[in-house]
């Protein structure tokens, strides 16, 4: 898991993890919350793509060569 957490996500920063809290809403008028779970805690496809990620599941080009 190292090798693909460091090849296939090279940047790991995240805002929070539930949409019950967020700032994005309020800031970028017309953008949705951008955390991984949605107000009731609810699994959001990026959350499903980033366990991909970290599972090594997903590869990106440079990690397949």
């Amino acid at each position: 898991m190292g090798r693909c957490y460091r090849l296939c996500i090279p940047l790991r920063q995240f805002w929070g993890f539930t949409d019950r809290y967020s700032w994005v809403p309020g800031v970028f008028e017309g953008e949705g919350a951008a955390n991984l779970l949605d107000e009731d805690y609810g699994v959001k496809p990026a959350f499903r793509a980033v366990q991909k990620a970290l599972s090594g599941h997903a590869r990106t080009k440079s990690a397949t060569r």
